[in-house]
């Protein structure tokens, strides 16, 4: 059980057990959700971010900019039922403004950047930097002790 992941869904499992099933529903409610869930990968070439937005209703919605690794995302989601959001039983998918900041995993180009929206997930991909020759480091020698 080596892998992050398997590692977190037994801990899932275990407090499941321990706290009963109703466990992640109830601390579900006291965890802000900061926005729409997001899935990072890479490929030998690229980078792809995966972006959890049912609903969204045209490429205005949402705002993306790049700065240095993070891609910024801000935008909303419509809140579409016929109650307020108080009267929700329970409330699990997001909806309302957001602002996001994801880290992504290596340098990347703006150019040549494509997007699609299919069955509520927008897919960012990204092309990444090619790695620059080695540099040589300077030694400063006036700073050299021997």
């Amino acid at each position: 059980m080596d892998h992050p992941k398997a590692l977190w869904n037994a801990i899932q499992n275990q407090a499941g057990k321990a706290l009963g099933e109703e466990f992640w529903q109830e601390i579900s409610r006291l965890i802000p959700n900061p926005g729409p869930r997001v899935d990072v990968y890479q490929t030998a070439e690229e980078v792809v971010v995966v972006i959890e937005l049912p609903g969204l209703r045209s490429p205005e919605s949402i705002k993306m900019s790049l700065s240095e690794r993070h891609l910024l995302l801000k935008g909303e989601l419509a809140f579409d039922y016929p109650v307020d959001e108080e009267e929700l039983i329970l409330h699990e998918r997001f909806h309302g403004k957001f602002q996001r900041k994801v880290l992504l995993p290596s340098d990347v180009e703006l150019e040549g950047v494509s997007t699609g929206y299919r069955q509520g997930l927008l897919t960012v991909r990204f092309r990444k930097k090619p790695m620059t020759g080695a540099r040589q480091i300077p030694l400063n020698s006036e700073t050299w002790e021997t």
